[in-house]
């Protein structure tokens, strides 16, 4: 391929990876690489630079980059590592760290001292990250994931506690820290590039897009993000809820500011002799929906609500009027503490600040029931009911009766569920029953999902 091909395929990589990458992008980086050239260090300088956008889009752009174009060169040297005295790094390392710990089926073998030597020491990390990852057995590494794979080699490393020893443990001043920490960094895109070369080499290039869709978070299942992506999703779900808390309605309303209003301009104009003396103005205000959320939190559903409720917790800090239930078997309201400052370190733990299960196996029938006889004669009839849940009821009674109540009380009923839609209706699911008396039930089990869910429902 030339230049041109393998930018065109880098771009549409991007795009299955979660990142927006446009034409325009592409015609300034064929533009700037015209005029800078293509060696390996501008080259991938100026590629980072054009399509990545955020501090979230870099870690993407890394491991697309190392797909496409194999691992980024490493950095030259401008910070002075020069002037590093390794043999003193060595002593201080070896100092700090006779713990005795071995680091497992890693590929390095020996403590975590002696790994910080190894790297310290090494002159090819791509060549260390490839050991590593080719100690994992090929009959193991085709039942897991690369995120998995990549875990439990932090794991084997007991990579945090590295990065703890360089910052805090082994005495290191400052500029020993920010060399470690690289050479660390580095060290942690070659072994993502190695696995990922790994699983397109024993799946086939062609399954290369299931790999990038993997990397993409956006449609990466709640239940299977790791620690990071999680954060980044939350980080994602927040700024989503803030956006709707201020998304403005359709209708227009009289305002100092915004497009004309001819007809209130012309009967005040009507009064005054016939001639517009002063115009009338209309705009759009934001949307004030009323809206009323139930929230399956037994343990399979438990991060799909962290996540649903999170985005109520980011709309409700401009938006008073909603109101959040949780339940398994019993029903319990949260909206007061989701108003509170310390909301977002309880999300995951409301069912103790507010009991809602005695079983801890999910009845829908007797929910909607107690909802029904507890909550239903303080809800506005023009509230919108959301029900977060999977339909799986246990085999309990449904109570199909006390859900049709409520229908018949709010202004619809939508149903987020986070299975696939071809397993809502299996063994013990009630969704068919409820079905009839829902405005439309909805997939929502990713972030591309649950936006997608708030412009039919917010």
């Amino acid at each position: 391929m030339n230049m041109v091909e393998k930018l065109l395929h880098f771009v549409y990589s991007l795009r299955k990876a979660g990142i927006t990458a446009s034409l325009e992008q592409l015609i300034t980086a064929l533009e700037a690489l015209t005029l800078v050239g293509v060696e390996p260090q501008t080259f991938h300088t100026v590629l980072r630079s054009i399509f990545a956008k955020s501090p979230q889009e870099m870690i993407v752009f890394e491991k697309v980059y190392a797909l496409c174009f194999g691992p980024p060169p490493t950095q030259p040297n401008t910070r002075g590592w020069s002037g590093i005295a390794k043999e003193e790094m060595a002593m201080k390392i070896k100092a700090g760290s006779c713990d005795g710990r071995g680091l497992g089926r890693s590929g390095i073998g020996g403590s975590r001292g002696d790994f910080l030597l190894s790297l310290l020491e090494e002159q090819d990390i791509g060549g260390m990250a490839q050991r590593i990852v080719e100690s994992i057995p090929d009959e193991e590494f085709r039942l897991h994931q690369v995120t998995v794979h990549w875990e439990n080699i932090q794991r084997q490393l007991d990579w945090h506690m590295l990065k703890h020893d360089l910052e805090n443990r082994l005495g290191l001043n400052e500029a020993e820290k920010h060399f470690m920490l690289e050479r660390l960094e580095q060290l942690a895109l070659a072994v993502e590039y190695h696995l990922y070369r790994k699983t397109a080499a024993q799946k086939g290039e062609q399954d290369i897009e299931g790999i990038l869709q993997e990397l993409n978070y956006r449609r990466r299942d709640f239940n299977h993000l790791n620690e990071a992506t999680l954060d980044l999703v939350a980080q994602q779900v927040k700024k989503l809820g803030k956006k709707l808390a201020s998304r403005k309605g359709y209708r227009l309303h009289p305002s100092q500011r915004g497009k004309i209003d001819l007809k209130r301009t012309l009967r005040l104009a009507a009064t005054q002799g016939g001639v517009p003396m002063r115009l009338k103005r209309k705009s759009r205000k934001p949307d004030r929906p009323e809206l009323v959320v139930l929230c399956d939190i037994s343990n399979s559903m438990s991060r799909y609500t962290f996540f649903v409720l999170l985005l109520v917790w980011a709309f409700q800090t401009k938006h008073k009027k909603i109101r959040s239930f949780i339940f398994v078997d019993r029903i319990a309201e949260v909206t007061h503490l989701l108003q509170k400052q310390e909301a977002l370190e309880k999300l995951r733990f409301l069912g103790i600040y507010a009991p809602c299960s005695a079983t801890g196996f999910t009845d829908y029938g007797r929910v909607f029931s107690d909802f029904a006889a507890m909550y239903l004669p303080s809800v506005p009839a023009k509230a919108k009911l959301i029900i977060l849940g999977d339909g799986k009821n246990n085999w309990r009674d449904p109570q199909v009766g006390a859900l049709e109540e409520i229908a018949s009380k709010v202004n619809g009923i939508y149903w987020l569920n986070p299975r696939p839609s071809e397993q809502w209706y299996e063994k013990d699911s009630v969704l068919a029953l409820y079905r009839p008396y829902c405005q439309g039930i909805y997939q929502c089990s990713n972030f591309q999902e649950l936006r997608r869910v708030t412009a039919y429902v917010f």
